[in-house]
């Protein structure tokens, strides 16, 4: 496995962040930045070189605004969106905001992130 230590990855999203086999597989190849609220994950993109943000969408409104306000600061960082899925209006709002890839959760790990590892570059 390669090694990607010095590619941080945001990750912002109760469900994933309780995800304790998702991030254990992420820290062992990126180094991982926590951000449980929308303006920690802002500052943190305002003060480290960010590869990569995942965030958690759902069927709650409010993370799709949060994603709007992300989207508005940092436009050119990658976001790949993790969710249940299960309303297709909410992925494709969530394209419409910027996200460039959007993954079913629990999710294929090895897929994820080798995603990340191609937006990383």
């Amino acid at each position: 496995m390669i090694k990607n230590k010095d590619k941080v990855i945001a990750v912002f999203g109760s469900g994933l962040l309780s995800d304790d086999q998702l991030m254990k597989g992420l820290k062992k190849e990126f180094k991982v930045v926590t951000c449980p609220k929308i303006e920690e994950l802002i500052s943190n993109l305002n003060k480290l070189n960010v590869s990569v943000v995942l965030v958690e969408i759902d069927d709650d409104d409010i993370k799709l605004k949060s994603l709007m306000r992300l989207r508005s600061r940092h436009g050119k960082t990658p976001i790949i969106a993790l969710g249940e899925g299960r309303q297709q209006e909410i992925i494709a709002k969530a394209f419409q905001l910027g996200v460039c890839d959007f993954f079913k959760v629990p999710s294929k790990f090895n897929l994820l992130v080798e995603k990340v590892r191609s937006l990383s570059k």
